[in-house]
């Protein structure tokens, strides 16, 4: 299976994965040599050029693992199509943020085990060294022989939905249930406030400054329901006129006129209806705009490309929500 995978690249394997090997421990001696050197002089700031230099070349072979999955045997490819018939193809396999990797592949054993030879090859031509006790595989719908396909990998299974940099991965976006942490995270910061002492002019400060930024994010991708925004809007209408009291406050003034700009008479409080539509519209503007950028090429391979502002319109019913909302 191996000698399979590495056919295609002969003795450029081997020399590859020497001299990865060979910088990797390079960089490594140059980091424990810079102790004993002095902390600033020019000897000091030629030994701290040369590591950054080495680091700049060691940080390029990343591109080896995109290529190295490029090249798989075509029997067993990874990813998935997302063209519709008729359309470009269209295939991902996998997606890179920062030093974290997401792989995909169908359910079965041959594809994971070239997989595994893939990740060990990139850690040899690399120098870099895979966080096993970190990776996970999930298996997306039902899946039989999970418990022998994690094996090949050595890994720990995971369940969907998860939580994935921040965001809900595998949830339903119209779930109310994916909007629970940020509905907790407000409810911790009113707890820590209440036991303060806070005027009258300080509490639209917080409100203003914390509470309206900690959906932001999420409302970045997901469209707030409403059911959420009444949540919110109760959290942050009861603090802005009970404070830290046990008992209940007369509201003084209606909350539209609250969250109207203080050029207008309010105080400039988010209308969370308002900012979910605008920050769904700049996902429009990046579709214009990001010409390449492979989210937009995944929703033109899959919706077809209408102008250069929007797709065709959305008309199955399965897995569009996101999109359709937007």
């Amino acid at each position: 299976m191996s000698l399979q995978v590495m056919a295609y690249s002969g003795d450029s394997w081997i020399r590859e994965y020497n001299e990865g090997l060979k910088l990797a421990d390079d960089i490594t001696n140059m980091i424990s040599e810079r102790s004993s050197l002095p902390a600033s002089g020019p000897e000091a700031q030629r030994h701290s050029s040369a590591i950054r230099r080495k680091i700049t070349i060691l940080g390029t072979r990343l591109d080896n693992l995109q290529s190295i999955l490029s090249k798989l045997p075509g029997k067993q490819p990874l990813g998935f199509d997302v063209a519709r018939e008729g359309t470009e193809r269209l295939e991902v396999t996998h997606l890179q943020y920062a030093d974290d990797t997401l792989i995909f592949c169908d359910a079965e054993e041959e594809q994971l085990k070239y997989l595994r030879v893939i990740l060990v090859l990139f850690e040899g031509i690399s120098g870099l060294h895979i966080n096993w006790r970190k990776s996970m595989m999930y298996p997306i719908n039902q899946v039989n022989n999970m418990s022998c396909l994690a094996s090949i990998l050595g890994r720990e299974i995971g369940v969907l939905p998860t939580i994935y940099l921040g965001m809900p991965l595998g949830a339903k976006s119209k779930s109310i249930d994916i909007w629970n942490s940020v509905i907790e995270k407000c409810e911790k910061k009113l707890a820590k406030w209440k036991s303060q002492y806070l005027s009258k002019g300080g509490r639209p400060t917080l409100i203003n400054s914390v509470l309206d930024a900690l959906p932001t994010y999420m409302m970045s991708l997901f469209p707030i329901p409403p059911g959420v925004i009444k949540r919110l809007d109760r959290i942050r209408r009861n603090f802005l006129w009970q404070g830290n009291k046990e008992k209940k406050s007369f509201h003084l003034v209606k909350w539209e006129e609250v969250m109207t700009s203080k050029e207008n008479g309010g105080l400039g409080i988010k209308n969370l209806k308002l900012q979910s539509k605008a920050l769904s519209m700049k996902w429009l503007w990046k579709y214009a705009n990001n010409n390449q950028m492979l989210w937009r090429e995944v929703i033109g391979a899959k919706y077809e490309k209408e102008d250069n502002w929007i797709t065709k319109e959305v008309t199955t019913p399965y897995g569009v929500s996101l999109w359709r909302s937007i």
